[in-house]
């Protein structure tokens, strides 16, 4: 049984709950599977403010451009 620091939920499954980590006493990290993805992925976009996305056949900055209302049009060659 271990808690989550971040959430604090009780889990009975430590094993399928936590991931693990060797540098703890009890060989778990603290936070568990679900606190510690979204951490990550806060820390992703943290250190990555504006991934930057191109398309691939014209080089067009897409990261602000909403993908469903974007039609490109190709040029041919």
């Amino acid at each position: 049984m271990k808690t989550c620091k971040k959430c604090e939920k009780t889990y009975e499954d430590v094993e399928s709950n936590f991931h693990k980590d060797k540098s703890r006493y009890d060989g778990f990290h603290c936070y568990c599977k679900t606190c510690r993805k979204s951490q990550m992925k806060e820390h992703y976009y943290f250190k990555n403010p504006k991934v930057k996305r191109t398309c691939i056949d014209c080089g067009i900055d897409i990261s602000d451009l909403n993908i469903r209302e974007f039609v490109h049009y190709p040029t041919l060659m």
